[in-house]
């Protein structure tokens, strides 16, 4: 076992890039995000890990979104937007390394508050 504990007091999320499949295959992170998911908790993924999600089978027929190349995979079991991130209930996603800023500051925003979100995108003259 990678060590990995359900009760981590962080809402978990994932990256995109290489590992994505990892990830998908890990039972250790089904085990957790499945646990998150069911308490309702803040869960994330960004670029092809979305895909991970379907292979958990959490949060079917929510919106979705991800790096293009996965969008015939989730439009399976999702509404599949084309959007830089998509918020559904307690899920994030988003599409890849471009809209990373974005997807930060939703997680600000959810995680901490929106006036939290705002400073920060003013402070890094993202507004």
């Amino acid at each position: 076992s990678s060590g990995i504990n359900a009760e981590w007091p962080l809402r978990p999320g994932l990256p995109g890039g290489g590992a994505a499949k990892s990830f998908a295959e890990s039972e250790d992170l089904k085990k957790m995000f499945k646990a998150h998911n069911d308490e309702k908790k803040l869960i994330a993924a960004i670029c092809l890990s979305p895909v991970a999600f379907n292979t958990f089978g959490i949060n079917y027929k929510k919106r979705i979104t991800s790096w293009p190349s996965a969008e015939e995979r989730l439009s399976e079991n999702y509404e599949y937007r084309n959007e830089s991130v998509v918020v559904d209930g307690n899920m994030i996603t988003s599409r890849g390394p471009g809209t990373s800023f974005p997807f930060a500051f939703m997680l600000v925003e959810k995680l901490v508050s929106l006036r939290e979100r705002r400073r920060l995108e003013k402070m890094l003259l993202f507004t």
